[in-house]
């Protein structure tokens, strides 16, 4: 009766214990059904304005409730692939439409495309008095006047030119065309190629955190803290969709539904996807004492105050030697573990029981989960252990 008391409680015990983190706070959603896709959002004073595949959305009280805000939106020019704002002015790239603007924070929308080639606009970037906008297969194309018009700024890049993303840091324009790199250092009117092979050539978001550059595509997560000469990779379950910050704190959303955390100016990561479901994270927002992720069925939002604590941490990407590294998590097929230490690795269910092992080859090992249940495991080598999600 005693052992069978003791095997219950350490269950209870367990349980608990690998669970605390989720206690701590979880994604919630915050949108209704009824919300298209969710490309981009952007915030002002407490205000959260979102760019869906249907046009725009409003939100006044912290994304609990939401309302369309299309007037001046030609019925047809919907999509919207993303959003630049500047105090209460936002810039809106439109598929198939061009840029719209907004003096009112999304209120009312004119559309502002004079001199666009193509109405196809991929990103819309505001830089202080100057508009960049990004396209699939025209360039690139600047604004000086607000978005009242617009001229190509392609001396220097090949035809045709594939913009995936537009950055700034100090007086140098940052731009990924096609797979390469090119910088500006005259505001955009003349263009060199950068050496930078390291970086991935599929860029979905970039942010700058004062003097580093954070690059999101695939294969994953980019750092440069000299003006991109040279990048560091940091682990990461999945290919980056999203970036933004908050004080010193560093977001990036990836593909498979993962929130990843950085304290430390990207040195370190820590994945805060618990609640979210396994879909592509396609942007990110900070507002009103909330972190906001924007993806394909909605809003979540998840308060600020929970990635302060320590218990925030699920599981740790860190790219430290001795760290248990495992990606991607959630997973639903293959999980890739990476670890500096030799040995071999343990999956245990929240009952305690064994469910999978494997040797680590060198620093890596393999873990084909596909047949277990979806739900919650943990990760143990030697006296290290990690959480996994298994979705299905």
């Amino acid at each position: 009766m005693k052992l069978r008391l003791f095997f219950i409680s350490f269950i209870v015990l367990t349980i608990a214990f690998f669970a605390m983190p989720n206690a701590s706070g979880q994604w919630v959603k915050v949108s209704d059904t009824s919300m298209a896709p969710v490309n981009a959002i952007v915030v002002n004073n407490g205000v959260l304005l979102a760019g869906t595949t249907s046009g725009f959305f409003i939100s006044t009280d912290s994304g609990s409730t939401w309302v369309g805000s299309n007037r001046g939106l030609q019925w047809d020019n919907t999509y919207v692939t993303s959003l630049a704002s500047e105090d209460t002015t936002v810039y809106a790239g439109v598929l198939l439409g061009g840029v719209y603007k907004s003096t009112d924070f999304g209120k009312r929308w004119t559309q502002s495309s004079a001199g666009l080639i193509s109405g196809d606009v991929w990103n819309v970037f505001a830089h202080e008095n100057l508009l960049f906008t990004g396209t699939p297969s025209q360039g690139i194309f600047r604004s000086t006047d607000s978005g009242s018009s617009w001229d190509s700024v392609d001396v220097g890049l090949p035809p045709p030119h594939s913009v995936s993303q537009i950055f700034f840091l100090g007086t140098t324009t940052f731009a990924c065309v096609d797979v390469d790199f090119y910088q500006s250092n005259d505001s955009g009117a003349h263009w060199s190629i950068m050496s930078s092979p390291e970086v991935p050539f599929a860029l979905n978001t970039s942010l700058i955190v004062g003097s580093t550059i954070y690059a999101g595509g695939f294969p994953g997560l980019y750092t440069s803290t000299d003006t991109g000469s040279t990048w560091t990779q940091a682990p990461s379950d999945s290919s980056i969709f999203s970036l933004t910050n908050f004080n010193s704190i560093s977001f990036a959303g990836t593909q498979y539904g993962n929130v990843l955390v950085s304290k430390d100016n990207g040195m370190n990561w820590l994945n805060t996807g618990s609640g979210l479901p396994n879909t592509t994270i396609k942007s990110l927002a900070v507002g009103g004492g909330y972190l906001f992720a924007g993806i394909s069925n909605g809003i979540w939002r998840r308060p600020l105050s929970d990635f302060n604590q320590s218990g925030v941490s699920e599981s740790t990407a860190a790219n430290t030697s001795g760290a248990v590294q495992v990606f991607p998590n959630p997973a639903s097929g293959e999980l890739q573990i990476m670890c500096g230490e030799v040995g071999e690795v343990h999956l245990f269910d929240l009952m305690g029981r064994e469910r999978m092992n494997a040797a680590m080859e060198g620093s890596s090992a393999t873990l084909d989960v596909s047949h277990l249940e979806a739900g919650m495991y943990f990760l143990r080598l030697g006296n290290q252990s990690t959480k996994v999600e298994i979705t299905h």
